[in-house]
């Protein structure tokens, strides 16, 4: 399998982003956020956002991920209207999901391919990170106290640095596969020439719905209207299925863990979860001895405590026992992927769905959005094929967009500053031939739209390069070749796995 996709590497395609290379970049990142930015409040048994291949991503690494997506990207969702909320989140949450479970399923490959990773690799990847160290010297004090700080134990943590290592290893073994021709670095010399300046106005539904958000007054009206009233009813009726609130159980469990595929750890677990059942039997209060004896670093801490949940946001073993309990009784040993479980019921809230009443003003609010951006669109594609700056430049200051700047890059470079890779978009402007001319056309590209205006075009000769970067071009070349055919692969290998996301 390996030597087919290494003989496809050596016969290069397109490549379709030097990102895809990089796509499930160091764990050890993730984690130098994580303790940068203060411990969180977690739970590491019971829920699952999803399981790939029986191996379970816990719902507590989802919510860091999201959570640590939310804050990097500077998002403030609560100032927005809930329609656009939910758009954001609901994005966010998609893609952090999507990562996680790419990032399993590249380390489950990465193993079925044979690759292996010791734990004096994983102990030398972890001595590293800086966070852990004092004056440059690993501190394993500091390890464990920084991991107990945000909920974690050794075992978890160092598996997941040996996942991260383990799809490292594939990536690696993608990039030394690959090397460019000599026509390619000298085109790509030729390209460094060619020097271009882009203006664009780029918008979204999310970002020009945020400038055209109706006003209250505007929401009022439209609900009063015959119109917005039908139109209100119709969506509601579409959606419905949003609007339903599941059944939710509130529980408390204890979580005694087990060593997967360890028959004497889960004898050892199934022996003090039945002790710890026995004392409930005697009265003993249920969490209080959550508190003391749960393996649950994220749950123990508040007695057990889970919260309301419904379906699917649990692993099956466990969901299945708890909604199945009646309120105040508590479960017998439960098997998971955690390990066992005791599993108390506290309170049940019935599967119901919110009124039409409760939630019109909102689905006014969203139609009303998306009736002023259809208007917005249609208005700035009239003008942008008319081809005249000043009309299309007044409209596009009366809904609050404005010109930007690529600022001047070459035309070997993969990203366009401010942009991102849009290879479709630098074709546009090179096509415009004359500086000030405005592309006649909305150019859409992975859900944004671009007014496109060139700036300037020129060549600049080169001066002669120093040799670290002679050396450093077919480098980054190999970089770029190989990225679509690592994405492609990976793809592939996400289709052969077993994955349920709740």
């Amino acid at each position: 399998m390996m030597r087919r996709v290494l003989d496809k590497l050596r016969h290069p395609g397109r490549a379709k982003s030097i990102v895809a290379y990089i796509l499930f970049g160091a764990i050890i990142i993730v984690f130098v956020f994580f303790f940068q930015s203060g411990p969180l409040t977690t739970m590491s048994g019971g829920g699952s956002a999803a399981i790939v291949n029986q191996q379970v991503i816990p719902i507590s690494d989802f919510k860091t991920r999201v959570q640590r997506q939310e804050e990097q990207l500077g998002m403030r969702l609560d100032g927005l209207p809930d329609s656009q909320r939910q758009m954001f989140t609901e994005s966010i949450r998609r893609r952090a999901l999507e990562d996680l479970v790419m990032g399993e399923v590249l380390a489950q490959s990465a193993v079925k391919l044979g690759f292996t990773v010791s734990d004096g690799e994983v102990r030398d990847r972890i001595v590293e990170i800086p966070q852990f160290q004092e004056e440059g010297r690993f501190r394993r004090d500091r390890y464990e106290g920084l991991l107990r700080a945000n909920r974690l134990d050794t075992r978890e943590f160092e598996e997941k640095v040996r996942k991260d290592v383990l799809g490292q290893r594939v990536q690696e073994t993608f990039s030394r596969a690959v090397y460019p021709l000599p026509v390619e670095i000298e085109k790509q010399k030729a390209l460094k020439e060619e020097i271009l300046n882009i203006s664009f106005v780029e918008y979204g539904k999310d970002i020009l719905s945020s400038k055209l958000k109706p006003s209250e007054n505007e929401v009022k009206k439209y609900l009063e209207s015959a119109e917005g009233q039908k139109a209100a009813e119709s969506y509601y009726q579409k959606n419905k299925s949003n609007y339903i609130i599941p059944e939710q159980v509130r529980a408390q469990h204890i979580l005694i863990k087990t060593q997967e595929g360890d028959k004497t750890s889960e004898e050892e677990a199934l022996k003090k979860i039945k002790q710890i059942e026995e004392r409930i039997a005697k009265n003993e209060e249920f969490g209080k001895l959550a508190s003391e004896l749960s393996e649950d670093e994220g749950s123990k801490i508040k007695q057990g405590e889970l919260g309301f949940f419904s379906r699917g946001r649990m692993v099956k073993e466990f969901e299945e026992v708890a909604f199945k309990l009646k309120v105040g009784e508590v479960s017998g040993p439960v098997k998971t992927p955690f390990g066992f479980h005791l599993i108390k019921l506290n309170e049940r809230k019935e599967a119901g769905e919110k009124s039409l009443d409760e939630v019109s003003h909102s689905i006014a609010e969203h139609l009303l959005v998306d009736d002023l951006f259809a208007k917005a669109r249609e208005k700035i594609g009239e003008l942008v094929k008319n081809g005249k700056e000043k009309p299309l430049s007044d409209y596009l200051k009366s809904v609050q967009l404005d010109w930007q700047e690529t600022g001047e890059f070459n035309l070997s470079q993969t990203n366009i500053p401010k942009i991102g890779e849009n290879e479709k978009l630098v074709q546009v402007a090179l096509s415009l031939g004359k500086a000030g001319s405005i592309f006649p056309e909305i150019l859409e590209s992975s859900g944004k739209y671009y007014v496109v205006k060139l700036k300037e075009l020129k060549l600049k000769k080169l001066e002669s390069e120093d040799n670290s970067s002679k050396l450093e071009e077919p480098r980054f070349l190999a970089l770029r070749r190989v990225g679509g055919i690592f994405e492609d692969w990976l793809t592939s290998q996400k289709e052969k796995f077993d994955i349920s996301m709740n």
